[in-house]
């Protein structure tokens, strides 16, 4: 597969941004060397200090014109406003809501009604929630949009995916046009709250634990993994922990390295067609923090890339008692017991899982009777590779202070057993958590738990 089309330009301060054509409508895609096309959607990627400067080209080469609606919610607005302003001809649509703007019904019913029919397109101008709710009304409008991000907190800016609650439980929804282009200017990074850059590294070091869980499925004979779409990522992230080990979390280098580490997530999942190269065990861990805190208290616990850091230590501990469990030979039986109880707690909180857990044991026959014939199937050697670089992931946890303990991410003991216990109800997939259930591992695997 042809690396992307790279062109760099230098602006008026002898910075220079990163542009790259990632597609041509048109253009048949050219079959990857896994024997399948990987269609991209999202147009152009412009990346590093000054980027921003890149807007009007950008529209032009995407066939972008007339009016526009920038939406902003209050910390945007400050941040960006002013520069966009004399780029585009837009209306503004602020978001007023003091605090964080609810990615709920009654906003995305308040942007729809903006995107008149005098409106062409949409520019997105902020991070998660700004991102997701352009996305749904822009695709129910039937508009294009692209996105200008501000800060590298979260891999979803151009994944085909939102999420938005409704009655309380964050509901998935899939299926959308992503954005045509994403413009990534370093310069509006450089004030980002610490915790939200601290987020987009918790979301970014969560793809080890990700492609690791998708090459799992491959060799169980339930999913069909591009090694290709796994360079991609995995060469962003090398630049990442490189950047890391050279310089502070302001400097352009690092910030672009992060940030082209969660744009280039989002291409993966349009490549793929599905948040396989995204999302594992780790993302289900952060799914049911969400849930569970939207029904209980109305706010999840902490920011989506914290929980997703959280997920992905204890993920990777897992995965470690899962390598030394194929060097044995013992049963594994699907705890059909166990996840009804778990269908028990989901309602409990007002939430139905039935169908989602139906799905599961339904799968979980598919796994081997015992490790032994597990181990034909899931080599280690073919999965330690996603965890080559552990060391390296794991000094950033304590260099950025990401939350590895119930504490940090917000959360008491009995939520964070809550998390990582039913993490296996949410997807029909098998993840490490399902497997040392099966082997009747869980438990001891959650007793560091009780000493953080």
């Amino acid at each position: 597969m042809k690396r992307p089309k790279t062109r760099q330009r230098p602006n008026p301060t002898k910075e220079s941004f990163r542009s790259e054509i990632l597609s041509v409508p048109g253009r048949a895609t050219k079959p990857c060397a896994c024997g399948k096309t990987h269609p991209i959607t999202t147009r152009r990627l412009v990346t590093g200090p000054g980027a921003l400067a890149s807007l009007p080209g950008v529209l032009a080469a995407c066939g972008l014109s007339g009016k526009a609606l920038a939406v902003y919610d209050r910390n945007t607005a400050r941040l960006a406003r002013k520069a966009i302003a004399p780029l585009v001809d837009a209306e503004c649509f602020l978001f007023p809501d003091r605090g964080a703007v609810p990615c709920d019904r009654k906003s995305l019913g308040r942007l729809e009604e903006a995107i008149h029919p005098g409106i062409r397109f949409v520019i997105a101008v902020g991070s998660g929630t700004i991102n997701d709710l352009v996305k749904i009304a822009a695709a129910g409008k039937n508009r294009p949009y692209l996105v200008i991000a501000t800060a590298p907190s979260m891999d979803g800016y151009l994944s085909a995916n939102a999420a938005v609650l409704v009655d309380g439980v964050k509901t998935a929804v899939t299926g959308l046009a992503p954005a045509v282009a994403a413009i990534a200017d370093t310069r509006l990074f450089r004030t980002a709250p610490e915790k939200m850059i601290r987020a987009g590294i918790g979301d970014a070091l969560g793809k080890y634990v990700a492609n690791a869980e998708w090459r799992m499925g491959e060799l169980l004979g339930l999913e069909s993994f591009c090694p290709e779409i796994w360079k991609r990522i995995r060469r962003e992230l090398d630049a990442l922990l490189d950047a890391a080990s050279r310089g502070g979390s302001r400097s352009d280098a690092f910030l672009e390295a992060l940030m082209r580490t969660l744009l280039v997530t989002g291409i993966a999942m349009q490549m793929s067609g599905n948040s396989l190269p995204a999302s594992g065990a780790e993302h289900h861990i952060s799914h049911v923090m969400e849930m569970r805190g939207y029904a209980s208290k109305g706010h999840a616990p902490s920011l989506h890339g914290l929980q997703v850091a959280f997920g992905t230590w204890w993920a990777i501990g897992f995965y470690e008692r899962l390598f030394d469990l194929l060097g044995e030979d013992r049963p594994l039986r699907v705890p059909a017991g166990l996840y009804n109880s778990h269908r028990k707690d989901w309602k409990g909180l007002g939430i139905d899982l039935d169908g989602a857990i139906s799905k599961k044991l339904a799968l979980l026959e598919k796994v081997p009777a015992t490790t032994a014939l597990l181990r034909r199937k899931v080599d280690p050697a073919a999965l330690r590779p996603f965890f080559a670089d552990r060391k390296r992931i794991l000094s950033l946890y304590r260099r950025f202070a990401l939350p590895n303990t119930p504490r940090a991410c917000g959360l008491t003991m009995e939520e964070a057993r809550f998390a990582l216990t039913h993490a296996s109800d949410l997807r029909p997939r098998i993840t490490v958590i399902d497997l040392l259930y099966a082997a009747g591992e869980m438990e001891d695997a959650l007793k560091p738990l009780k000493k953080t």
